[in-house]
Parts: C-alpha cells; sequence; structure tokens
C-alpha cells in the first residue's frame, strides 16, 4: 500500500481499476444485451447505454494518461494549476508594472 501514497503509484492503481471496471461493465451489457435479444428496442437501448459507459471509461483513461494544466486570470490576477508537483501559482500583475 505503500505506492498509493505516491502520485504515480496512485495514477498506477487508477489504471487498473479503471481498466478492471471497464472489462466488468463489458461483460455485464454482453450479457444482459444477450439476455433481451428478442427484443430490438430493449437491446438498442441496453447497447446505447453501454456505449455511453465505454466512452465514460475512456473519458477516464484520457484523464489519466494526460498531463493536465490550467491557466487563466481575472482582472490582473493570474494563475496555473498543473498535475506536477508543485504546480499551483498565483500572481498578481499592477498595471504599468512588471511581474
Amino acid at each position: 500500500m505503500r505506492a498509493l501514497g505516491d502520485p504515480e503509484g496512485r495514477r498506477g492503481a487508477a489504471l487498473i481499476f479503471l481498466a478492471a471496471g471497464g472489462v466488468a461493465m463489458t461483460a455485464y451489457a454482453s450479457y444482459a444485451l444477450w439476455l433481451v435479444r428478442a427484443r430490438p428496442d430493449f437491446a438498442f437501448y441496453l447497447g446505447a447505454g453501454a456505449l455511453i459507459l465505454i466512452a465514460i471509461v475512456l473519458t477516464g483513461f484520457a484523464g489519466l494518461l494526460v498531463k493536465r494544466s490550467v491557466k487563466g486570470g481575472i482582472g490582473v490576477a493570474t494563475f496555473e494549476v498543473t498535475d506536477q508537483p508543485g504546480g499551483t501559482t498565483t500572481s498578481a500583475r499592477i498595471e504599468g508594472e512588471s511581474a
């Protein structure tokens, strides 16, 4: 469990849990579609729901595998937030002065 104290360890654990959840949801959706194979309208809505769940899992994978950074500002104050260690910075600049 020491690995969960490290950001990369947490990222790896999240990746494994997302992959396992994706496999479980795919198996569940395929079984549910097999149960309603005689009713096309049920199969359509279950299939659409399964595709939505798969899209959510893929979005989670994308969120884990990319480095995230947000930059913005309100008035003269600016900020930058990133998932890198020590990545949160804020600053304010008064008109006519250099930051």
